[in-house]
């Protein structure tokens, strides 16, 4: 096994300070403003830098979790009694444990979707006895760490405006020119190189705009259909990660052929690949005719259940989110009736 590889360590509360301190600062950069200690700085700055850095969340506890904890050093006011019982109410809001380490980018949207308010959690409502009524603690640029209804409210700022607040997003003058180039290449390629779920993904694509195909600016699933259709026997080779059908997404980090749209998605897709290889025979590198590829999908994989749906249709976590029907996608059955306009085709 490789040796380990490197972590932010942060306490639950800190990412809802993070995200409090970004509300309390509109407009301001991330990288600018100070969290209240030079640790955290440096965490917020490295996550700008990479938005998939792993973090890794700690917490005090005395149970068989505790051999993660931090130590007290970076506690807010009100005890170590307070301060475990928050950062456990926070992962338990966000269906993790102590230890739990995931890409930064993927940390912070599941905290802004499981926990778009905080008012229950910092301060408790104020409405507590004494001993647990916490102070404030380190001041960080228009907020004190976790104090009670102000920081709530600069949380609930900072969670609409959103993941782009914190971490470097694309550009959309980058993105549309990316679009251009990369549909121009696709339209003009003479082999398509695409990842296997993406086979299934034009076919919902396909069925979902009954008649009107049209592209769109965050993909190239209408591209790659379209090149289809003006030859189906282009070959298609099926490739691991990322393939031409995602340059221009606005999670696409082009330099290191990585997605991060949304929480694990980096991981259903993969799982999703090779599901689709394992129920056509096939493996990475594989190169067939499109319409032979096509034919042998739309016969092997009836429904998206078998695939998108895990077999069972339940969805066990945020990171293993179920697309459109746990039970079948009605825009798949449609686009796999009509081949996508290249099955079948005379």
């Amino acid at each position: 096994m490789k040796s380990d590889y490197r972590t932010l360590d942060l306490r639950p509360y800190q990412l809802v300070h993070i995200v409090a301190v970004l509300g309390a600062n509109p407009g301001c950069d991330a990288g600018e403003l100070d969290f209240g200690s030079a640790r955290l700085n440096a965490a917020v700055r490295e996550m700008r830098a990479l938005a998939y850095v792993p973090v890794r969340l700690r917490a005090n506890v005395t149970s068989i979790y505790a051999f993660q904890n931090p130590g007290h050093d970076e506690d807010t006011e009100g005890g170590a009694t307070l301060n475990t019982a928050r950062d456990l109410d926070i992962l338990q809001r966000l269906g993790l444990v102590p230890g739990a380490t995931m890409p930064a980018i993927d940390l912070f949207d599941l905290l802004l979707t499981a926990m778009p308010t905080v008012d229950d959690i910092v301060g408790y409502g104020e409405a507590v006895p004494a001993r647990w009524a916490e102070g404030p603690a380190a001041t960080a640029d228009g907020v004190a760490a976790m104090g009670g209804s102000d920081a709530a409210e600069a949380y609930r700022k900072g969670v609409a405006r959103g993941l782009g607040a914190l971490f470097v997003l694309r550009k959309s003058e980058e993105m549309a020119r990316v679009k251009q180039d990369s549909a121009k290449a696709m339209l003009e390629a003479k082999s398509l190189r695409i990842r296997p779920h993406h086979l299934m993904c034009m076919t919902c694509f396909y069925g979902g705009r009954e008649g009107e195909l049209a592209p769109i600016e965050e993909d190239n699933l209408c591209e790659a259909i379209v090149a289809m259709q003006r030859n189906p026997e282009i070959p298609v080779t099926l490739v691991q990660g990322p393939c031409m059908i995602c340059p221009p997404c606005p999670y696409y980090d082009q330099a290191a052929n990585l997605c991060y749209l949304h929480v694990g998605i980096g991981l259903r897709d993969e799982k999703k690949d090779t599901d689709v290889l394992r129920l056509l025979g096939l493996d990475y590198g594989d190169t067939l005719p499109a319409k032979d590829l096509l034919a042998l999908l739309y016969e092997r994989v009836p429904s998206t259940k078998l695939v998108c749906g895990y077999k069972d249709g339940i969805e066990r976590g945020p990171s293993w989110r179920i697309c459109d029907n746990p039970e079948g996608s009605e825009r798949y059955r449609k686009g796999r009736a009509q081949g996508i306009g290249v099955v079948g085709q005379s």
